[in-house]
Formats: C-alpha cells, sequence, structure tokens
C-alpha cells in the first residue's frame, strides 16, 4: 500500500499536524503514536494507496462512495485510502482531520457539510480560509446562499465552503468553550441538533441556517485572525 512513500511526501510530520488538528478540536484525550514511547499500533495512521482504479473503485465501492468523484476516504482506526492519482499533501492531512474529529465524537451521526467544515477548519490557516468563507458570503449577501438542509449533498460550496464558514461561525464567534462542549456532546451521543441546542440554544438546524446567514452578512473577512 506504498506506506513509505506516503509518509514521505508528508515529510513525516503526521504526529505534529494530528497534535495540531487534536488542539484546535479541543480533543485533550487524543494520543499521538509513538515509536518508542508508545508503540502501540492503533495509535498508528495507516495509509493505503490505490495505483489503479479498478481496485480504487472496488474499494470505494464497498464503503458506499462514487468511486468517480472520490479523491480519498477516511475509513475509521486511523485508517485512510487514496487514489494515487490524487495522492496530494493536503488531500491526505485533510482525511487526518476526519479520522482525528470522528474520534473525538466518538462516530457521531453529523451532516456531511458539518465533517466537511471540520476537516477544512483543521487543515487551513485563517488566511487561507478567507476565499472559501468569502464564497460562502457573497452567496449569502445574493440572496443565492444553499440552505443547511439541502439534500445537495455533493455540492463543494455547499459542503466545503459553507460547511468552513459554519464551524467558523460557531467556533470563532460563538467562542472555543462552547465549541469544545459541542464536541464533547457528540462524544457523549447527545445528537447533533440536541447538542446545537444545549449547548448553542439553535432549536434546529434551520435556526442555525437562520443565525449564521446572519453572521455572513455582518462579518468582514478582514478581520479573521488567529491560527
Amino acid at each position: 500500500h506504498n506506506e513509505g512513500i506516503i509518509r514521505s511526501r508528508l515529510k513525516d510530520k503526521v504526529g505534529d499536524y494530528c497534535k495540531t488538528v487534536a488542539d484546535k478540536l479541543g480533543y485533550k484525550e487524543f494520543k499521538v503514536y509513538d515509536k518508542s514511547a508508545s508503540p502501540d499500533w492503533d495509535l498508528k495512521f495507516k495509509f493505503y494507496s490505490y495505483g489503479d482504479f479498478v481496485t480504487w473503485k472496488k474499494a470505494a465501492q464497498a464503503r458506499g462512495f462514487n468511486p468517480n468523484n472520490l479523491m480519498a476516504f477516511a475509513a475509521g482506526n486511523r485508517r485512510v485510502f487514496f487514489y494515487e492519482l490524487y495522492m496530494k499533501t493536503d488531500v491526505i492531512y485533510h482525511e487526518i482531520a476526519h479520522e482525528i474529529y470522528r474520534e473525538l465524537t466518538e462516530g457521531a451521526n453529523i451532516p456531511r457539510w458539518w465533517s466537511e467544515g471540520i476537516a477544512q477548519y483543521a487543515l487551513l490557516t485563517t488566511g487561507e480560509a478567507r476565499r472559501d468563507i468569502s464564497n460562502s458570503r457573497f452567496r449569502a449577501m445574493n440572496k443565492q446562499h444553499i440552505s443547511l438542509l439541502s439534500a445537495d449533498t455533493d455540492s463543494y460550496e455547499h459542503n466545503y465552503e459553507d460547511g468552513l464558514s459554519v464551524v467558523y461561525f460557531l467556533a470563532r464567534d460563538k467562542g472555543k468553550d462552547k465549541f469544545k462542549e459541542f464536541n464533547y456532546n457528540l462524544r457523549k451521543g447527545k445528537g447533533f441538533e440536541n447538542s446545537l441546542s444545549q449547548v448553542y440554544g439553535f432549536e434546529s438546524i434551520n435556526a442555525l441556517d437562520r443565525a449564521w446567514v446572519e453572521y455572513l452578512k455582518k462579518m468582514d473577512v478582514k478581520d479573521m485572525v488567529g491560527e
């Protein structure tokens, strides 16, 4: 599965990146694999690369994914699968972030836009995030925003740009303490909408949608600072 090749592309910084993501998400129990101090195989991230489309198609379809528009996927238990043609550093790191959040929330059932937004939030610096959030804001300002209740689950704009801006709204505008509490509510099995209500006071995703759009309209992306 060419794990050595993948790790060489990541410049042996997997552990450092994982710690950064865990800290950003407030995941205090996260443990990183340490070959000398904690040689626990379950803590090690495992990477699998598929060199031809036929085997990639089988692997993706076995997990219910469409292989035609899929670069990679996180498979649980710190396993990440890639189609070799798209084996780019940012894609690998994005999938690692999915795995860490899945661990943090113990596999909670969450909307796809939230899952992709979390991975982008973990991956991108504030400066890098400005473009995606600006695009999301543009749609909100021009009455073109895609509702968080939309059935368009394959839209990049909806899942990645809007998802990222929702995460920024809850993690930055509402504060990191609440963001951490929300994630730990998910970890405790309280459910996505129930956690929204308990932590943020949004009684439904529809209520979050309305507040998020107003946030986008009033914000100035130039004022975004931080990591």
